[in-house]
């Protein structure tokens, strides 16, 4: 479905600029228009990448250079020069926000000054421009949509957090992509009442979009964030309390099922490990008095067996007595 004749024109104008985002944005908006059956508005997403971006403008212009065209790699250097500057002073992150909003102007200016030394146009960034977009009747609810969609969905994440790790990334994506769906069905409506859509005019391949870059952006960072609590929290865990880790249960188990929850302990097992420490062994099979008072409830997830032997987690309910070998 193409974009109607009201509608505001398909520019990478609201895209951020910042590199590798700024890809990953384009790439899933335009599969989002594929998906709704616009191709078009598909290949100017990729077109209008290519004019003003830090890595596309960049490496279309050296192309250009290579071929002997250098008017076209001068024009597509002014684009790198535009976006640099943007990039530089944030990207345009939700520049629908004030204050946020100020610092993309910065940063326009400046790469229109960096793009070409066009210092007319940096300065009505400021006067015709920033009046225009100030004194847009939906500029603040359109503000209003985009901090509440970005904080709700941490908030969600967040609230989440206590779940086991495929959970918690699936999770994540979903409510990501239900969020940012929401927020772009809720700016589309805002422009349709405000006049700069026409009424019943909706973008599919705008939410479909948006969709999934909620659920890949919010996935990831689900999943980056259990491989970090596994990599980088886990081990200064161990240092700091000089136990040895549970290297079974994923990272949101361990750290962060709820008090009342079935939780993890750990013992060592020696049978079958491949080493023969002799008495050793036989002491640890053999039956040992239960422990009570507060040294029998160690932090969850730390192993509470002997230093020899491999570990293994059996499942125990918190407060409960636990065996110590």
């Amino acid at each position: 479905m193409a974009a109607a004749a009201g509608s505001p024109p398909v520019t990478v104008t609201g895209m951020v600029k910042l590199p590798l985002l700024h890809e990953a944005l384009t790439g899933c908006m335009s599969l989002g228009h594929l998906l709704a059956g616009d191709a078009a508005t598909a290949a100017a997403l990729w077109a209008g990448y290519r004019e003003e971006s830090v890595l596309g403008s960049g490496a279309a212009s050296a192309l250009s250079a290579l071929w002997g065209d250098a008017a076209e790699a001068e024009r597509l250097g002014r684009g790198l020069g535009r976006a640099t500057g943007q990039a530089l002073l944030g990207g345009g992150l939700l520049s629908d926000v004030p204050v946020l909003k100020e610092l993309s102007k910065c940063g326009k200016s400046l790469g229109d000054l960096i793009g070409g030394g066009d210092v007319e146009f940096a300065r009505k960034r400021w006067t015709v421009e920033w009046h225009n977009e100030v004194t847009e009747p939906g500029a603040l609810p359109k503000a209003l949509v985009s901090v509440s969609m970005a904080s709700g969905g941490l908030l969600v994440c967040l609230a989440s957090s206590g779940l086991a790790a495929p959970a918690y990334v699936a999770f994540s994506a979903v409510a990501g992509a239900a969020f940012t769906a929401g927020g772009a069905a809720a700016c589309q409506g805002i422009d349709q009442l405000s006049g700069f859509r026409d009424l019943g005019d909706f973008s599919a391949g705008d939410m479909i979009g948006c969709a999934i870059v909620g659920a890949v952006g919010c996935g990831g960072t689900g999943a980056a964030g259990c491989i970090a609590a596994d990599v980088v929290i886990q081990p200064w865990e161990v240092r700091l309390l000089g136990s040895r880790p549970c290297d079974v249960v994923p990272a949101q188990l361990r750290l962060l099922q709820p008090v009342g929850q079935p939780a993890w302990k750990c013992e060592a097992a020696h049978e079958g490990d491949g080493h023969d420490d002799g008495p050793r062994d036989a002491r640890a099979r053999a039956p040992v008095p239960a422990a009570s008072g507060p040294a029998a409830r160690p932090r969850q997830g730390l192993c509470t067996g002997p230093p020899p032997g491999r570990a293994q987690c059996q499942p125990r309910v918190r407060g409960a007595r636990v065996r110590r070998g």
